[in-house]
Order: structure tokens, then sequence, then C-alpha cells
């Protein structure tokens, strides 16, 4: 009997060879990607380090933040960890020096002389 089809690559389709790709996923059948297509596919940027699935497509640790996480109100990006002031999650750095006691500081609109 002939060989298996090779498997197909997890973002673009084409065949790959799993002894030249990258292997990534969330479990069960670990998908391939061509090392060129092992991107985030929220901000398209190659990923470097650790990875995370979202919704079934591979995304970069930060990316993956923005869209799981609270949004930080000092900010406005994704919060993995951060301190908890009046039910809301800052970024330690967005906190400052002044610590988690000290009132939150204005959101970007507000120190912009915009309404908000």
């Amino acid at each position: 009997p002939p060989p298996p089809p090779p498997p197909a690559c997890a973002a673009c389709g084409a065949p790959v060879n799993p002894a030249h790709a990258r292997a990534g996923g969330d479990g069960g059948g670990q998908p391939y990607y061509h090392p060129a297509c092992w991107r985030c596919a929220a901000c398209g940027k190659g990923i470097e380090g650790k990875h995370q699935v979202h919704g079934g497509q591979l995304v970069c640790v930060p990316c993956f933040a923005g869209l799981t996480s609270d949004r930080c109100p000092a900010c406005g990006r994704g919060v993995l960890a951060g301190t908890r002031v009046k039910g809301s999650l800052y970024h330690h750095s967005c906190l400052g020096a002044s610590g988690p006691d000290a009132p939150p500081p204005r959101p970007p609109s507000a120190a912009r002389g915009g309404e908000g």
C-alpha cells in the first residue's frame, strides 16, 4: 500500500514534512506548521518562544493577553497579572511608584483633555 499523505500545514494548508515542521496546538492531534507559517494569527509576527492557541489558531503571548484578559483602564492593553484596584485590574507599571493604595491613574483620553 502507498504511504499515507503528508499532513497539511495548519496555517496554509499545503503539505508539510513533519521532520522539518513545527508542531503546535492545545492537545489532541498536534497540528504541523511550516517554519515560515509559525506566525501569530492576530498580529502576523513570527512567534519566538512560548505561544498559545485561541479559537484554534496560533497566537503569541502578548496577543493572547489582549484577546482573553481584562483590560487595564490606564493603558487599554490586556492584563494577565496585575493589581486589582476598586474592581479593575491594572498593570503594575501603570500604577507607578504610588502603589495600589493610590487612586488609579486617569485614562489616556482624560489625560489628553478628552471626555471619559
